[in-house]
Order: C-alpha cells, then sequence, then structure tokens
C-alpha cells in the first residue's frame, strides 16, 4: 500500500464536496499515512502529542465533514465543522476543555454552538478562519471567499459578505493582537496565492460593514489558518504560526502583520511536519498555556506544547520519537 501526500490528502478533501465521489472513495481501499511529526529545527522543549476524546460529527454528517477552523472561547474549544453535503447552512461546535496540569489534553462533549450561513450552496463548507468575539464569532469559508459573522442570543445576527472581488480563496483569519504594530486590525490571506490583506471594517465586531481590502501582493506565503503569538520563553520576538497543509511553520512579523519574507527577516521554522496527512486547517494558542492546537484531514486534533506538559500515553512518545527518525532521514524542504 502507498502513503498519500499531504497534497493528494487536500485535494481529495476538496474533491469530497461533490457528494458522488465522496461515496465512491468511501468505497475505495484507505490511505495509509503517518501522523504528524515534530519537525527536528524545532525550538528545544517543544512536544507534540494528540487529543483523546476527539468528538466524532460523522451522525450529523452521514456523508463526510471535515474539522476546519478552531478558537478557544473561555474554557471551550470551538470547531468549525465542514460538511461534505452542499448546503447554506453549516455548523460550528463547542466542547468543554478538559486539562491535565494546566494542558488541554483531552475534550468533553460536543454541543452545538451556532448554525451559520455559508453564502452559496455549491460546496462552500467553513473555512480556517475562526475568531471568538463578544457573544459569537467571526469566520471565513473554505473555497468561495466569504467573511462571516455570528452573535448568539439574544442580539441573534447571523451576516454573510462575499469578499470574493477583493480575496481569492480565504483562508485565515485573525486580529493582530495587543502590543504589535497595526494591534486590532483583522487579517486574511488567500490559501491559493499567498497574498495577505487587511480587512477595512467600520462598526462593532458581529456588525462589521466591509469596505475593501488593502492587499501585500508581496509576501507569497499561502495559509490555510493562523495564530499570532505574543513573546515568551520559546518564542521571543512578536511571530505568527501558519499552517499551510504541509507544515506547521513560524514566521516573524513584518510592520503590517504579516508573515515576513524579507532577507532581513528571521528564516521560517519549522515546527509541525505533516508527516502524511495534511495539517493546520485550523489552528489556536491557548492563552493559558501557550500549547498551540491544530487539526488533521483525518478529523484529529494536536498540540504543540511550548512549556512542560503532562507526559503523554507512552505510544504517542514512540510515536514522536520515531517519527523524529523518520524525518530526519528524508527530510523535505520548502
Amino acid at each position: 500500500m502507498s502513503r498519500c501526500s499531504p497534497l493528494e490528502i487536500m485535494l481529495n478533501r476538496k474533491s469530497l464536496l461533490r457528494l458522488p465521489l465522496w461515496l465512491a472513495l468511501a468505497a475505495a481501499p484507505p490511505f495509509v499515512c503517518a501522523n504528524p511529526i515534530l519537525d527536528p529545527g524545532a525550538p528545544n522543549g517543544l512536544s507534540l502529542y494528540s487529543l483523546s476524546s476527539v468528538p466524532d460529527f460523522s451522525g450529523s454528517n452521514p456523508y463526510g465533514y471535515f474539522l476546519e477552523g478552531v478558537a478557544i472561547n473561555g474554557n471551550n474549544l470551538l470547531i468549525s465543522v465542514g460538511s461534505a453535503v452542499n448546503n447554506l447552512t453549516q455548523t460550528i461546535w463547542s466542547m468543554p476543555l478538559i486539562r491535565t496540569d494546566g494542558h488541554i489534553t483531552a475534550l468533553g462533549t460536543a454541543t452545538q454552538f451556532a448554525t451559520v450561513e455559508t453564502g452559496i450552496s455549491q460546496g462552500n463548507p467553513l473555512g480556517g478562519g475562526l475568531v471568538t468575539i463578544n457573544g459569537g464569532v467571526l469566520y471565513t469559508t473554505a473555497t468561495s471567499s466569504y467573511f462571516g459573522q455570528f452573535l448568539a442570543p439574544p442580539t441573534s445576527t447571523n451576516t454573510i459578505t462575499n469578499i470574493q472581488g477583493a480575496v481569492n480563496t480565504v483562508g485565515g483569519l485573525n486580529y493582530i493582537p495587543a502590543g504589535q504594530t497595526g494591534a486590532g486590525q483583522l487579517k486574511v490571506d488567500s490559501s491559493v496565492n499567498g497574498i495577505w490583506y487587511t480587512l477595512n471594517l467600520t462598526g462593532s465586531p458581529g456588525a462589521y460593514v466591509y469596505q475593501s481590502a488593502t492587499a501585500y501582493n508581496s509576501v507569497d506565503v499561502p495559509a490555510l489558518s493562523f495564530a499570532y503569538l505574543t513573546p515568551d520563553g520559546t518564542f521571543p520576538n512578536p511571530s505568527i504560526v501558519i499552517g499551510n497543509g504541509s507544515n506547521l511553520d513560524l514566521y516573524g512579523l513584518d510592520g503590517y502583520g504579516n508573515p515576513c519574507t524579507l532577507n532581513t527577516c528571521a528564516p521560517v521554522t519549522h515546527l509541525v511536519d505533516a508527516g502524511g496527512f495534511a495539517i493546520g486547517f485550523g489552528v489556536v494558542r491557548d492563552p493559558q498555556t501557550g500549547d498551540m492546537l491544530f487539526d488533521t484531514a483525518d478529523n484529529q486534533l494536536y498540540v504543540l506544547s511550548d512549556s512542560l506538559q503532562p507526559a503523554p500515553e507512552p505510544g504517542t512518545v514512540a510515536l514522536v520519537l520515531g517519527g523524529i527518525a523518520f524525518c530526519a532521514a528524508r527530510k523535505r524542504r520548502r
């Protein structure tokens, strides 16, 4: 049996939006893929382990689903679940965070957080952008470029804006954090051509009115999702983590809150390698520990721990150590 590449998984995942092809693939022999592995060049002190008790959403998505954007809302993890069936609406779920020694190790029972609009019915699931706001979320769609806003009751609003004319296939979505240049600006990127944008908005979160998008054409960093990092002992400078399917990568920032690719910037640091299944359809940093959570194409969730973590199960340790040795033997680089 052959291994599947991250690119193959991503292509198959997008094509699963067509129901007949999904059914055909479901009957075909499964791919044989390895799990994500910690990159040998990652900073010392980082560890990688998978979450237990990740909910199975097959019951509400009998024709398949994809974990997309992730966000932390208090002590709950929010996940955008993209359905393989063409729908005008998709679902965001909420799961309690279960912690051991402060670190997220498992998830509780999933409950529906929101059913939100996707703008069109033909294959437009939720994407890698998911940002919590007071009483709701901002989100993106995966194939056509829509920017969505949801506010929970008692406000109970959901608006969806087509920004396709300005942004070609939105990937991630996030605010530049306080203390960094451009703090408070809402950033998006193109998952196809690597252009980054600042959304020019009026109004307040949940009731934004889209005006335009300022493009930064020279960035050339496609991302399915991204999360900003404030400096700490492991990452001493303001930076950004990019999920691009093949890797979870660390970039420095330019003066506009974009990943910096200039010769004067620090080199890109590979943190996690996909190993087989594509990774980084959603990524979020845990504000309590600095750990990073990300999802994979086979609908699993992993934690990249930024500090001392609870000891993972022995099988996970063996997997990580074996993966490092395997990766060293066949290292790929961008």
